[in-house]
């Protein structure tokens, strides 16, 4: 009992203290995606690393509430300038990423938003240079602000067990032709694309399409409170229908909790709104959530789709990061001790004592997929390993006897 106390004092004294978090993000428009039917089009995007390809959505961007956020955003683009723009955050106007009233960065260019992280919420990140093509094209993603404590919707909310993140959109390939991708990015052409009339055919939730999403799945765990996060960025309304065995219950909108929660057997998204629902289901099994993709226009529904839902017994948020993180072993350990990476490696791992005081240092250009740690010159008693990635730290106790 004293180290599993032990263990919930480190999860939550290291969640509480402000830190810096930077952020490098590549934008690019030389990328391809494969659609439903094979179908590739070229799409613009963000990426965080130069070998990685951009993708439909961008990467997940996840802060910390209070903490001190830098973005690098880094063009290479091959000609045309691009932002971040902040959509929803409670940012300065400088760092708001809208071209002419903040900047725009440049071809080979570095631009830098730097803000302290505000309301915990979900957000939308997405280019604001000819918004309506390059957003098609495919620069957004979702942004996500943690409170200080993770397990928990915001601070005095909700307890939750899993967070799950769902953004939506549509494609329209005639947007996609390099003769728009490649449009004129003079400053007196930036606003004077001609694209053809909005039509798209494929249906998109977190990237997939009709027959990919089989495959994807919304996990939650039996009796408990699930957060399930929904974003559109797409320019049709989305209407999500819930199954009744998950007792989904609305309870914040556009980054804001709302004064009465409701339970809801659906729910529209127009273009660029966010909502968090909990969900709550008592029986094991699975089930699907419909979302059906409206034209504001018509208010026809011209595509539906069904996203699995699995009810299975899940290990909390924290519980479950870190261990698809790292593990130590042994622990306790006498002279050495290994840290065991799962899929990613840390940018530095830091031995810190009980007070968090660090002690020693290892540097990303000796960690390795399992790296050894010689611990005679640690005195008898409790540490603490703390993994530094760009988006967390992730924390387990070491005992050394």
């Amino acid at each position: 009992m004293k180290k599993v106390l032990f263990f919930l004092i480190i999860i939550s004294s290291v969640s509480v203290f402000s830190q810096d978090e930077k952020f490098l993000v590549i934008s690019r428009n030389t990328d391809y995606v494969q659609l439903d039917d094979t179908t590739n089009v070229r799409i613009m995007g963000y990426t965080r690393t130069l070998s990685a390809p951009s993708k439909i959505p961008g990467p997940l961007l996840v802060f910390t509430e209070g903490d001190s956020v830098e973005i690098d955003l880094w063009n290479v683009s091959q000609g045309a300038p691009h932002t971040i723009h902040l959509h929803g955050l409670d940012v300065n106007q400088a760092n708001d990423g809208v071209p002419m009233l903040s900047f725009d960065v440049a071809h080979m260019d570095h631009g830098f938003y730097r803000f302290k992280a505000p309301e915990p919420g979900t957000y939308i990140y997405h280019c604001h240079v000819t918004s309506s093509v390059h957003v098609q094209a495919g620069m957004y993603g979702m942004v996500v602000v943690r409170p200080k404590y993770p397990e928990l919707t915001w601070e005095g909310g909700y307890e939750i067990t899993v967070d799950n993140q769902i953004i939506t959109s549509e494609v329209d390939v005639d947007w996609h032709h390099d003769s728009i991708i490649e449009h004129d990015h003079t400053a007196t052409a930036l606003h004077q694309v001609k694209v053809p009339v909005y039509d798209p055919t494929f249906f998109l939730a977190n990237g997939y399409g009709f027959n990919s999403v089989t495959d994807k799945a919304i996990e939650i765990s039996t009796g408990n409170n699930n957060l399930l996060r929904l974003a559109n960025i797409g320019n049709y309304g989305n209407k999500f229908i819930f199954p009744q065995s998950v007792k989904a219950t609305i309870i914040s909108s556009d980054g804001r909790r709302l004064p009465a929660e409701y339970i809801a057997d659906s729910l529209i998204i127009l273009p660029g709104e966010r909502f968090q629902i909990l969900l709550n289901s008592s029986q094991l099994g699975n089930d699907s959530m419909a979302i059906k993709y409206f034209s504001l226009n018509t208010q026809l529904v011209e595509g539906v789709q069904n996203y699995p839902i699995i009810v299975d017994v899940i290990e909390s948020i924290e519980d479950k990061m870190i261990s698809s993180t790292f593990s130590i072993y042994p622990n306790p350990a006498t002279s050495q001790v290994n840290f065991d990476f799962k899929n990613e490696l840390p940018n530095e791992v830091e031995i810190a004592d009980i007070n968090g005081r660090t002690i020693h240092t290892i540097r990303k250009d000796s960690i390795q997929k399992t790296t050894t740690f010689i611990t005679s010159n640690l005195m008898r008693g409790e540490y603490l390993i703390k993994c530094v990635y760009n988006a967390k730290v992730v924390t387990l106790p070491l005992i050394i006897e």
